[in-house]
């Protein structure tokens, strides 16, 4: 070893360069660092930082061993979460002045914003997690010292960012609880193109639904549990990808078919063709539950018949009314299903105007009600069930099919005999006309004013139709309608038919009549309807062979177009 004894005696004058040949080391200056010279070359040990210095001719450079790195006990940064991520380096030869920082693939450098050294072991370094890119991983771990040495842990962190939404959060829709297929489909992405599954995340709400929710497609389907009203499913969805996931909040509102109902009766009006209908007589409201186009089809009642068949006529045919409609939820409707008649011995309870036989004999027959269809609320009034209201001249109404009006013995001796309720007009009654010139038929209704009632010397003329009204006859009364068909006069002849209405300046389109004909068989059996959806005997006329000489009601049909 050399010593400064050796060194004083300047044994080393003749070399060039000092070399020693012992084994133990050579001893060189140690001081502090306020101790130092300031000599271009000079070489010192500093007792200060512990560490061997040498004097640049501008500063003393630390001579320090290279620091290593062992491992880094996060290897994956989600990018687009935001925030900071922290790294906790493990290596050895760590020390004040070093800093960490992260090399891309392309050799990009990103520096960690704090290095803290824990220990000559372990440095804990804080930086932005939007820092990385997806497309520069895998990232290089560097620690750098303050004498530019540096430890690199190659491939040591990727980029795995969550799965991104596509899908709004919110409400998905609207589907009915007799809706099935697909109805929705949750979608997402990921940077990384990892395969992406869909669930649901905190409840079941979906299964308890009905619903079930594809995890490899995220298509929503089946068949949603009934529901009475409008219901919300909420939600959260949740893809994931890989070790990362989103939530995402969503609804769907499951709602009850659409219903037309007639009263209290809901039918299911989801197809075209579907129906509705009223056939037994009386007064009823109609609303839907979501705005629908259909078509409505009505038959007024048909007359009722003696119960005799000696040459009597039959009871004759209410017409056919139709129109296409767009009905509005919220919107209440009215209709107004007629009566048929019946024989004049059977006590008569009009609906809704019935002209009535007064003289109570089972040789004639009542009249027909009409049927009708219009809106609830009416100019300064209601259209209720009470017949001050329905039957106020001063109520409007969208569609009116007239009714038929009564038979009468011998009436179908000879003469083509009508009565039958009608389109724009209904049908004078017709009939047997006496030689003594004692009978007379009822006058059909017109668009302006009721049918004349009979006249004749053998018996009471039968009184004239009116609005909302049929006319009453000791013979054979008249059918109600728009305006009322008159009563007939004696025994031989038919009361008038009533008219028919289309409202064609309010809501309706595609409006029309059919009526039945005069003469034959035709008289007493309404007409099928333009969709030939006519209910059985609804609007027939009574039958003379049927006991009680019963008429068919009207009847209302709504169809969805």
């Amino acid at each position: 070893m050399s010593n400064y004894k050796d060194l004083k005696l300047d044994k080393f004058k003749d070399k060039t360069d000092i070399t020693d040949s012992g084994t133990q080391g050579t001893k060189v200056a140690v001081g502090s660092t306020a101790q130092r010279g300031s000599t271009t070359g000079e070489f010192r040990f500093n007792s200060t930082t512990g560490k061997f210095e040498g004097y640049d001719g501008t500063s003393f450079v630390s001579i320090t061993a290279n620091p290593t790195i062992s491992s880094i006990d996060d290897t994956e940064v989600d990018s687009a979460a935001g925030g900071n991520q922290t790294f906790v380096i493990t290596g050895t030869n760590f020390s004040t002045g070093d800093v960490a920082s992260f090399l891309g693939n392309d050799a990009t450098e990103i520096t960690a914003s704090t290095t803290t050294i824990d220990s000559a072991t372990q440095i804990t370094a804080v930086i932005a997690k939007s820092s990385f890119v997806n497309s520069k991983e895998p990232y290089d771990v560097k620690i750098k010292k303050l004498t530019q040495t540096i430890g690199i842990l190659e491939n040591q962190i990727n980029v795995d960012n969550a799965p991104t939404w596509t899908t709004s959060s919110g409400n998905l829709g609207t589907i009915q609880d007799d809706d099935t297929g697909t109805h929705f489909t949750l979608a997402a992405s990921d940077a990384e193109g990892d395969t992406i599954a869909y669930t649901e995340t905190g409840a079941t709400n979906i299964s308890g639904a009905g619903l079930a929710l594809n995890s490899s497609t995220g298509a929503i389907s089946g068949d949603p549990t009934d529901v009475g009203s409008s219901t919300t499913v909420s939600f959260t969805g949740r893809a994931t990808a890989g070790s990362k996931t989103a939530d995402r909040a969503f609804n769907i509102i499951i709602t009850p078919p659409p219903s037309l109902l007639i009263g209290s009766t809901a039918t299911n009006f989801v197809d075209s063709g579907a129906t509705a209908s009223k056939t037994t007589s009386g007064y009823e409201t109609v609303t839907v539950t979501a705005d629908m186009s259909v078509y409505v089809d009505l038959w007024g009642a048909g007359g009722g018949a003696p119960v005799s068949c000696d040459n009597a006529s039959h009871g004759s045919a209410g017409g056919m009314a139709y129109g296409q409609i767009t009905l509005l939820a919220g919107t209440t409707y009215v209709i107004l299903v007629g009566l048929g008649g019946m024989e004049g011995s059977q006590s008569l309870t009009k609906f809704p105007d019935n002209g009535e036989h007064t003289n109570s004999m089972n040789a004639r027959g009542h009249g027909g009600g009409s049927t009708r269809f219009g809106l609830y609320t009416q100019s300064g009034f209601n259209i209720t069930s009470s017949s001050g209201d329905y039957n106020n001249t001063s109520a409007v109404y969208q569609l009116i099919a007239g009714a038929g009006s009564g038979g009468a013995v011998y009436a179908a001796w000879s003469s083509p005999v009508g009565g039958y309720g009608g389109g724009t007009s209904g049908a004078a009654g017709g009939g047997y006309y006496h030689a003594d010139g004692s009978s007379s038929p009822g006058g059909g209704a017109s668009q302006s004013s009721g049918g004349s009632g009979g006249t004749g010397g053998r018996s009471t003329a039968g009184t004239s139709g009116a609005k909302y009204s049929g006319g009453n006859s000791v013979s054979a009364a008249g059918g109600g309608g728009y305006y009322g068909g008159g009563g007939a006069c004696a025994y031989y002849a038919q009361g008038g038919g009533g008219s028919g209405f289309l409202n064609t300046g309010g809501l309706l389109s595609n409006t029309g009549f059919q009526t039945t004909s005069v003469g034959g068989t035709d008289y007493y059996v309404s007409p099928v309807g333009t969709r030939s959806n006519k209910p059985s005997t609804a609007g027939n006329g009574g039958l003379c062979s049927v006991s009680s000489g019963q008429a068919g009601h009207g009847a209302v049909i709504f169809t969805k177009v």
